[in-house]
């Protein structure tokens, strides 16, 4: 029966049976050149597994670029844990979703902060033109997978039956020659 059990948890473990877990905050976030935004995703991981791999997926948009004279040049630096993960530059009115693959180490600490910044393009005269976006939604999805369950060890009482069964058919076939 033991060794059933075995089997049927192998077969499970074999099928790559994961889990995936999510972490959404509140959409509609608004930055500007003035007011960079940073959100810290809080993760547990479950116990006996190991995280395969993090996607960051958001949405942005410039709900502003709607106004054909206020149309700016946006780029948008997207960082994770002080990373940099990418760059985006002119952000359209109507939006565009970005996913991107993360380092699974990353959430190693069980948190993962997020930044978003708007650079700052210098206009006519050197001035700064304001740059704004719309956050209207990030996620991050974690995709987990159970740990290998190490093969039992064989105890040494085990192993000196099975020495001494070998030697006696050694033994016993010596005899008949």
């Amino acid at each position: 029966m033991n060794v059933l059990k075995k089997l049927a948890a192998a077969a499970f473990l074999s099928l790559g049976l994961s889990s995936a877990a999510h972490a959404t905050f509140i959409p509609g976030t608004y930055v500007t050149t003035f007011t960079p935004y940073t959100h810290t995703f809080t993760y547990a991981q479950p116990g006996n597994t190991k995280i395969d791999w993090v996607r960051l997926s958001l949405f942005v948009s410039d709900p502003i670029d709607y106004l054909p004279w206020t149309t700016t040049q946006e780029v948008l630096t997207v960082k994770a844990d002080g990373l940099l993960v990418d760059t985006i530059s002119n952000i359209s009115a109507g939006g565009k979703a970005y996913t991107y693959e993360l380092a699974p180490d990353l959430l190693s600490d069980g948190k993962l902060a997020v930044s978003f910044s708007l650079g700052c393009n210098r206009g006519w005269f050197g001035s700064c033109a304001l740059q704004d976006a719309w956050l209207n939604s990030v996620d991050i999805t974690v995709e987990t997978s159970p740990l290998a369950v190490p093969a039992e060890v064989p105890e040494p009482a085990t192993l000196l039956t099975l020495g001494a069964g070998l030697l006696g058919l050694m033994a016993s076939r010596r005899r008949r020659s």
